[in-house]
C-alpha cells in the first residue's frame, strides 16, 4: 500500500482531497500529507453512507457524488485480471 500514499504524495497536488474507504483515511493522510475524505475518526452516519453509496454506485452515478467531493479516488481490488 505505501507505494500508493507515495505516489499520492508525489504526484498530487499538497491542496488534493482523497476519496477511500475510511479505513485508510489515517495512512493517506500520514504517509501521503493529503486531505482525505473520512478516516477512522469520521462520526458522521451521513458522511460515511454518502461515500459508501459513491463507491458501490455505478462508475457514473459514482462520479456525480465524488466529483463534488474529492479531487482523486483510492480504491483497492483484491481483483486480478
Amino acid at each position: 500500500f505505501r507505494e500508493s500514499y507515495w505516489w499520492l504524495r508525489d504526484n498530487t497536488p499538497t491542496d488534493s482531497r482523497v476519496l477511500s474507504w475510511w479505513d485508510y483515511g489515517y495512512q493517506i493522510n500520514g504517509l501521503a500529507n493529503r486531505t482525505t475524505i473520512a478516516d477512522g475518526n469520521t462520526w458522521n452516519h451521513e458522511h460515511i453512507a454518502l461515500l459508501g453509496k459513491s463507491l458501490v454506485s455505478s462508475m457514473e452515478d459514482g462520479h456525480a457524488i465524488i466529483r463534488h467531493l474529492a479531487d482523486y479516488v483510492l480504491v483497492w481490488s483484491t481483483s486480478y485480471g
